[in-house]
């Protein structure tokens, strides 16, 4: 066993928790966002599960009046996917720019949205093979460093 078990338990509930996450966004979307707003000009940061990906966005908002007491905004959300037997448990990586505008009585407001999915049989892999590698060296480091004195005598 590990003398720091914290090397290995760690990541390994990371990687439970990335299978979980695998596995949930098939049935649900789960949402963290971070805003900031500029002017008249909203930035958004989106990280989603939905659809066996990851998905990492960014939107911006152009021609909105945001109320000058909100300067920064957060929020989360989960909500039920509608059932559908279509979702593949490995879609492709894929990216998204959609373009929405409205016109309103106080000007046009345009939102663009860049979207980069990810797909979790990619992430998965990838962290298991950083976290072995991380490990081998960790290891291979141990094995190289010289024993203390005082083990040497113990052991003899």
């Amino acid at each position: 066993m590990l003398r720091r078990p914290f090397a290995f338990w760690l990541p390994a509930f990371v990687l439970l928790f990335l299978c979980w996450a695998w596995a949930d966004s098939r049935r649900n979307s789960s949402a963290v966002s971070l805003g900031f707003m500029r002017g008249q000009e909203i930035e958004c940061v989106i990280i989603t599960a939905e659809d066996s990906s990851l998905v990492l966005g960014a939107s911006q908002t152009h021609g909105l009046r945001p109320p000058k007491n909100r300067p920064v905004f957060a929020g989360s959300h989960r909500h039920d996917l509608p059932p559908k037997s279509s979702t593949p448990w490995f879609p492709r990586p894929k990216t998204e720019i959609l373009k929405e505008g409205i016109g309103t009585s106080s000007g046009p407001i345009r939102t663009i949205y860049r979207n980069l999915h990810i797909p979790f049989w990619c992430i998965i892999p990838a962290y298991f093979a950083a976290w072995m590698f991380l490990l081998h060296r960790w290891n291979k480091r141990l094995r190289l460093r010289p024993m203390p004195q005082s083990r040497l005598e113990t052991s003899a």
